[in-house]
Order: C-alpha cells, then structure tokens, then sequence
C-alpha cells in the first residue's frame, strides 16, 4: 500500500497473494512496477488518484475474482504495457468509463502517446548479482594505516585507499566515516566489489578531479553503500562522465551539482533521483533506459545527442525551485 504525493517509488519483480481486500493498493503515490504477479480473489491492483506505470503485469484470479476487473484504476493516470489475467472478469477498469475486457493488452494509456525519435526499442537486462566472496579475500584502507575520520576532517586517506586497491583482494570495504583523498584513487580490475558500510568519499579542500577512475576489466565492478560519487548500488552524491561500456544503476541519487553524463554507453537504471539544478543526465550518443526516474530542482531533466536513445519508464518531477 502506498500513499501520499511524493517523491515516488520502483517495484520491480513482486508477488503478491491471497491478500484480503487487494493485492496492490495506490493512493495519491506515483508508482513504477516492472514484473508484477497477483494471486488473488480480490483486485490485483487499484489505483486511486496516482500515476502509475506498469509493465509486464500478470494477474490470476480465482473464487471472487469472476465479479471484478484483475485492475481498476477509477482516477489518476495510467500507463501500462504486457498485461496479462486469468480467472476474472476482465482485465482493466480505467478512468471515464474505459474498460479493457480479455485476457491480455499490449499496451493502454490514459494519455496521448506521443512518438519521440526512432530507433530500435531498448530491451532491459537485470543487473549482474554482487558476488559472494569470502571475507578472507576482502581488506579495507584500516589494514594500511588508513582511519576513517569525522566530515570536517581533511585529513588525506589517498594512500591507505590506493593501497587497499592494489592489495590483490576482489573486496574493499570502507568502513563507516569520512575518507578524504588529495587525488584520483584508481581501482584495479582485480577488484570485484567495493563495500561503502555507508561511509563518505570527499576530495580534501581544493582537489577537483574524480574520486576514483575505474580500470577496463572481464567482469562487472559492483560499488555500493558509498556516498561521495559498471553496477552502482544504493548511493547518494552519485555524479560521474562515464565512457562505453554496460553500466548498471540501482537506487541512487546525485547532489545539487551532480551530473550523470553516458557517452555511447548501454545504461540500464532503476530508481534514479538527479537533483542538480541544471541539466541532470546526458545521453551523448548511448542507449539509456530508466525504471522509475525522480528529479529536483529546475533544468533540462534529460537530454539525448548525437543519435542516441532513452527511455523513462515512470517517475516523478519535482521542481523545488525555478522551472524554467
């Protein structure tokens, strides 16, 4: 159940069974849900005053579901593609009157599609899963003379840190705290994983360049639980110009003066909040697509160059400050 009028939320790969009154309840939330299953007698999913995006919907219904829509969505607004139900009435009760009766929709809106560019439709890939190394191949800065210190402290960790990448282990963790860095820490295609435990990365006062540079390597890096700046999971004050390659992003979030730049590369994202005042994500040239995209502030909320494609599956604009 979901409520309220922000700041969005991304569901993806639920299941939902033999709940009561309804599966999926939504109340004023916009919502974005990829790979949805209902088992149920009652609704699937009703949806009052929200916007809701949902794609590749399966609904089984069973007893009471024969008197019901698998789907009801009395107000609000309403994009769905690849929905599927068994065992109700009909598939879809929509705003005004529409109804979608059968078993399948390919696609149903409560709004005017409009085609923006061509190009061959982007067909998303699951993020690789972190790997599950044991902690005897991990180590952290701690083990290099290095100390995690208060946010104020400027005190410069860029050698405890360079040393524990170039250590040999597929895990770095960063233990909670503060790690500043006087310059660019490079990470070794030996490492796999780098562990945040929810600490902060900042450059000392003055240092411009990027936190950390990432080398070419077989297998997928996975950075997570790190605020301060491929798969990037669950972490603030992400911003980065990034070049081509296949790069993953789960939960993040930029800051005021955070841009995520793609140049030709395949972005496949879930749950992007870009909060920069100005522009907040370029596509130069790349294929990017976006589950559920929330931003803040004023500025362009995406913009697509030199022949490249982006989709926007859901989100929310929330302009705190000047739109224009």
């Amino acid at each position: 159940r979901t409520g309220g009028s922000v700041n969005s939320q991304v569901l993806e790969d639920v299941q939902v069974k033999w709940q009561n009154q309804v599966g999926c309840l939504l109340e004023g939330q916009p919502l974005t849900i990829h790979r949805f299953n209902s088992i149920n007698e009652v609704q699937a999913i009703t949806a009052r005053g929200s916007s809701l995006v949902l794609i590749d919907a399966t609904c089984t219904g069973s007893g009471e579901a024969t008197k019901q829509s698998a789907i009801n969505v009395p107000n609000g607004v309403l994009y769905a593609e690849q929905l599927k139900q068994t065992g109700y009435a009909r598939l879809l009760d929509a705003p005004g009157g529409q109804h979608v009766d059968g078993a399948t929709c390919a696609r149903f809106t409560t709004l005017t599609a409009v085609a923006v560019g061509a190009g061959k439709p982007i067909t998303p890939l699951d993020p690789p899963v972190a790997p599950e190394t044991n902690p005897a191949t991990w180590t952290s800065p701690l083990a290099f003379g290095g100390k995690p210190q208060a946010g104020n402290d400027e005190t410069d960790q860029s050698e405890a840190l360079q040393k524990a990448f170039n250590a040999g282990k597929d895990t770095v963790y960063l233990p909670n705290g503060c790690w500043r860095t006087a310059k660019t820490i490079t990470i070794p295609a030996s490492v796999k994983r780098v562990i945040g435990c929810r600490s902060f990365s900042f450059g000392t006062k003055g240092f411009t360049g990027p936190m950390f540079t990432i080398a070419d390597g077989p297998e997928p890096l996975h950075l997570e639980r790190l605020a301060g700046f491929w798969v990037i999971r669950e972490q603030t004050n992400v911003s980065g110009d990034f070049g081509a390659g296949r790069i993953f992003i789960e939960d993040i979030s930029t800051n005021t003066g955070g841009h995520l730049i793609f140049n030709g590369s395949e972005v496949y994202g879930r749950q992007i909040n870009a909060e920069s005042q100005d522009y907040k994500i370029r596509n130069n040239g790349g294929r990017l697509w976006i589950l559920g995209y929330k931003t803040e502030r004023g500025g362009p909320l995406l913009e697509t160059t030199k022949g490249g494609r982006s989709e926007v599956w859901g989100g929310f604009s929330y302009t705190t400050v000047d739109g224009s």
